[in-house]
């Protein structure tokens, strides 16, 4: 290897070889610069480490910005690097300025946190609440990162994985929030673009699914072989028609025996609003015989001793099993509430009542169901019970028989 031995910095063409066989030193460290790129240089410490720079005079002041260490840099890559420092350079610009700036810029946690003190004074309970479920599930792991350095290709890769691995809804609300707190964040300070915009969502299919008349005998009998605390848990979704998330925390004090309703409080309920569902007489005795078993819980389907929610979790394994003996496809835990509105449809209850009897909010008919008592809820729910209870047969009457001894699992409880 050849070295420039004239007085001023040393140059030498960079190659693997040449920047292999270049000596740390003694001390402190040393820079060689490259003979084919200006400003290019190699920093050799005494520990033996040797980094790429490029180096210019910034508004008349020395700057040396890092591009990253050899050989895991590779000399074409650290050159084209160098170029592009150096148009920038030749424009005005001021490279260690720029990331000083990008350095400051927020991460996608303070975006989330301005977006959630935002969405608790503006947005539902409800929708906040799925929010949150949402950024922890599947956004919280680039929590720590820059908002400018996330790119769309990520977010792209991001979307599509999501829509594997949980479903094409999921994945498409995942990227609305996403963009959101893109968009929230430029009240603290980021100037970047937003990297969602562009993304083609999925193409979502709303679901028809519910249980047919020929799958209620099977679907009961499936049920009442369940361990009791899942067995009750998915009866009384189907039977007061409401969410699952509800019903998995709902609290004994909530539910009044006596009149036979149970209130899911404003913080609880999607729109924000408090919702009184009737108790049918099977989900009332249900209920009735999870109380006289209850050890004084505030749960009325508590969770494993020691799990985090209190309530059961994610019975997902337990409702695998009851599809599985019932023979049942493509059926989710909420096609129990679309089934309680199918039947209710099918026995020729109103839309106003069906809506109100699923917690449902519609600015059209707000007026409407304002008006309405539980009276014809209740009419409309117990009729698609007797409905439900005729096509099931005998094995309805398991659903209230003898209590087994309930056991955790690992469904989540």
């Amino acid at each position: 290897m050849t070295e420039k031995t004239k007085r001023g910095p040393q140059r030498i063409p960079f190659t693997k070889r040449n920047l292999e066989a270049l000596e740390p030193p003694a001390a402190g460290r040393r820079y060689v610069y490259d003979e084919r790129q200006p400003g290019l240089c190699v920093c050799l410490t005494a520990a033996g480490t040797k980094t790429f720079y490029y180096y210019a005079k910034v508004n008349g002041q020395p700057q040396r910005n890092r591009i990253g260490p050899f050989p895991s840099v590779p000399i074409e890559t650290a050159r084209a690097a160098a170029k592009g420092l150096a148009g920038e350079v030749a424009k005005g610009g001021d490279p260690m300025a720029k990331r000083r700036a990008e350095r400051e810029q927020p991460n996608l946690g303070d975006a989330w946190e301005s977006f959630l003190t935002w969405g608790t004074e503006h947005k539902r309970p409800g929708s906040i609440k799925e929010d949150k479920a949402l950024y922890e599930s599947f956004l919280e792991h680039w929590k720590g990162r820059r908002l400018a350095k996330i790119t769309r290709g990520e977010v792209q890769t991001l979307h599509t994985r999501i829509g594997s691995d949980n479903g094409k809804v999921r994945a498409n609300r995942v990227l609305a929030l996403l963009s959101s707190l893109f968009n929230h964040a430029r009240d603290i300070g980021f100037t970047g673009g937003n990297p969602c915009t562009g993304i083609r969502r999925f193409k979502e299919v709303a679901r028809d699914r519910y249980l047919l008349p020929t799958e209620i005998q099977p679907f009961f009998k499936a049920l009442a072989a369940e361990l009791p605390v899942f067995r009750d848990l998915f009866a009384v979704c189907l039977l007061t028609g409401q969410r699952s998330g509800n019903v998995k925390s709902m609290r004994w004090a909530d539910v009044n025996l006596e009149a036979a309703t149970w209130r899911i409080p404003p913080d609880d309920a999607k729109a924000g609003e408090a919702i009184v569902c009737p108790l049918t007489p099977l989900a009332l005795e249900i209920l009735r015989q999870r109380k006289a078993a209850d050890d004084n819980g505030p749960w009325v389907f508590p969770g494993r001793s020691g799990s985090k929610a209190g309530h059961i979790a994610e019975p997902k394994e337990a409702w695998k099993r009851i599809c599985k003996r019932a023979g049942l496809e493509g059926l989710r835990i909420h096609d129990l509430r679309r089934s309680s509105g199918s039947w209710q449809a099918a026995l020729g209850a109103s839309l106003h009542v069906i809506g109100k009897a699923l917690g449902h909010r519609n600015q059209a008919t707000t007026a409407i169901y304002a008006q309405l008592d539980t009276s014809p809820v209740r009419q409309s729910l117990t009729a698609a019970e007797a409905a439900l209870l005729t096509a099931a047969g005998d094995s309805a009457k398991l659903l209230t028989g003898a209590t087994e001894e309930e056991e955790g699992t690992d469904d989540g409880t």
